[in-house]
């Protein structure tokens, strides 16, 4: 039996206290990797919403809550755990749509959350996120 890939980790990060109120979204794209994040309204997002891009942050994020550097505000993680990344796919318009399936361990009861994310052509970002039960 082969062995198990390593599973890659992601955090939801509440931002507060530097501008306005937003979620950063953080994931591994490889084990061991820095954290691939974007900037986003709300969590979960159950319509599609369009998100910011930021630069990668540091895998110390994925256990940190409270202050950041420089007077930037608080992050309180409200997601986390385990993804698994689903085959990309274009849609007509050329997007790609990537999709993870996210085991959220954050709320104490395992929930597998469906995270989509399509960028556009044009570097324009959008998400979705689809609660489909307990892990």
């Amino acid at each position: 039996m082969p062995d198990s890939p390593i599973p890659l980790r992601f955090v939801v990060l509440e931002h507060t206290g530097y501008g306005e109120r937003h979620f950063d979204i953080m994931f591994e794209t490889s084990p061991g990797s820095p954290l691939r994040t974007w900037r986003s309204p709300i969590w979960p997002a159950p319509e599609p919403v369009e998100l910011v891009r930021l630069n990668d942050h540091r895998r110390a994020y994925l256990q940190y809550e409270g202050a950041v550097s420089n007077n930037r505000g608080v992050v309180r993680r409200v997601a986390s755990g385990e993804l698994v990344t689903l085959d990309p796919v274009d849609n007509t318009e050329g997007d790609t749509i990537r999709g993870s399936r996210l085991r959220d361990i954050s709320s104490g009861t395992p929930n597998i959350v469906l995270f989509y994310l399509t960028e556009s052509r044009n570097g324009r970002c959008w998400a979705t996120t689809k609660l489909v039960g307990n892990a």
